[in-house]
């Protein structure tokens, strides 16, 4: 964004650019930890009710810590 889009943004608005591309970051990295946190809690339910084995549940946790952590790559990079 050029400076007279900036300064346009933050006449409109109020507020700089740069701070709310930090609350969007930061609302989107929860949102993906609240997801994975989830899908861990759901793993470690059916691990308790016997429906899925110990390798089962090292598989998903692995399977979903690829995607979370280039989530939060991608928004750190951002």
């Amino acid at each position: 964004m050029n400076s007279d889009l900036s300064n346009a943004f933050a006449a409109g608005s109020g507020v700089v650019p740069g701070d709310m591309k930090g609350v969007i970051v930061a609302i989107c990295g929860a949102l993906v930890f609240i997801v994975a946190l989830w899908l861990v809690g759901r793993l470690l339910e059916d691990y308790r009710s016997r429906a899925i084995e110990a390798s089962e549940v090292l598989h998903g946790i692995a399977y979903l810590a690829v995607p979370v952590v280039l989530l939060i790559t991608l928004l750190a990079w951002l």
